[in-house]
């Protein structure tokens, strides 16, 4: 609502990557379980705008009928990142601290 409110989702998104990005730098400096959950709350309400800012964006850009493809390769995009993340996150954790899985 905030995107549709503004009508610049090129200004919007950036904004909110920018807090994600902090967020999850802050993430890894914390020293215990309740900063961490706390981090990750945070996290989510700057990571819940990313995906529907990113189909509003591309809606502003493409056709109807380029608009199905664009939003399909977000998706898949999307899901691919979801596969392969953890399989890095836990090569990560196999060697180092879970802390350089944030910015260590």
């Amino acid at each position: 609502m905030i995107v549709q409110h503004t009508g610049r989702p090129s200004l919007w998104l950036p904004f909110c990557m920018s807090i994600w990005g902090t967020i999850s730098i802050l993430t890894g400096i914390t020293h215990n379980f309740v900063g961490a959950l706390l981090t990750r709350f945070f996290l989510g309400f700057v990571e819940a705008a990313f995906f529907p800012g990113a189909l509003f964006l591309l809606s502003k850009w493409y056709t109807k009928k380029e608009l199905g493809l664009r939003t399909a390769i977000l998706y898949c995009g999307s899901l691919i990142s979801n596969a392969f993340g953890p399989l890095i996150a836990a090569g990560i954790l196999s060697r180092f601290h879970w802390r350089y899985l944030f910015c260590e």
